[in-house]
């Protein structure tokens, strides 16, 4: 329930310290990620079901948006539309607006819409930590993935990204700092986005189908997890696995002086972490 709908409520407070300590909390919400598989599923079923009924007027990649568009909004009010689910849905409704307008829009376009209707909403997210995380990771993301790098270095380099530019709003905001926390993204990430994620939404579809199938994909899935728990478990007790940090004055100008100088680097100018500062 947790790693499809964000569902938390019956994560233990042991299971929660091991997500802490590996800086892995982001598996149990509800992001960018379940919203654009979601909707990248429907439309390419459409897609693929249109092609069997070719109309001029209805283009199979207009009905391809407009359900892609439908079934994550609603998938989106089904998971609780919390701030993360606000922006994921904004930055993918934007995007699907300019595939029906036949626009190719940036993501930092979608990205900057995604800040502004979010903070007109509800003007208050600012004072949460999960807006400027959300935001701030977002922002990684879409600059570490367009480097040239191949598949696997452009995998390490994003979670060693990610872990560095992070780092201090975790240590001013949670006053700790997951040390291991790229190695166990690297590790947990991509079977939870690439096999986990797929397999509980398969799992959900086909309970209205055949309980036993159902049931056949649930008990794959946690085997599976089994085997990612334990090894997130085993990283979450190294040795100083977790970096504790007495916020003080010092930290504060530290944190201005790191948004100074990402604000002033010329490559970081125009991208949306320096817009943030």
């Amino acid at each position: 329930l947790a790693l499809l709908m964000g569902e938390g409520s019956l994560i233990s407070q042991e299971q929660w310290q091991v997500l802490r300590n590996t800086g892995t909390l982001h598996l149990a919400v509800v992001s960018g990620m379940h919203l654009t598989l979601v909707g990248a599923l429907a439309g390419l079923l459409t897609l693929w079901i249109w092609q069997w009924f070719p109309s001029e007027r209805y283009p199979a990649t207009l009905v391809s948006a407009w359900v892609a568009w439908i079934v994550a909004t609603a998938f989106a009010v089904l998971a609780g539309l919390n701030l993360p689910v606000q922006r994921a849905w904004v930055m993918l409704s934007v995007i699907l607006v300019g595939i029906v307008l036949k626009r190719q829009l940036h993501p930092l376009l979608s990205l900057s819409w995604a800040l502004l209707l979010v903070m007109l909403w509800d003007i208050s997210a600012v004072m949460q930590a999960g807006f400027w995380l959300s935001f701030l990771a977002t922002a990684a993301l879409v600059w570490l993935l367009t480097s040239p790098d191949r598949w696997f270095w452009k995998l390490i380099g994003m979670h060693l990204g990610m872990s560095f530019l992070l780092a201090p709003f975790l240590m001013i905001i949670f006053q700790q700092l997951p040390i291991y926390a790229p190695i166990a993204n690297i590790l947990a990430a991509p079977l939870v986005e690439s096999v986990f994620v797929p397999l509980l939404l398969l799992a959900g579809v086909m309970s209205a189908i055949s309980h036993d199938i159902s049931m056949a994909i649930g008990s794959l899935i946690d085997e599976l997890w089994q085997y990612l728990w334990a090894g997130l478990t085993v990283i979450s007790t190294w040795s100083s696995a977790v970096l504790l940090v007495k916020v003080s004055g010092w930290h504060w100008g530290l944190l201005g002086i790191w948004g100074v100088v990402l604000l002033l680097w010329k490559r970081y100018l125009l991208t949306p972490i320096g817009l943030l500062w």
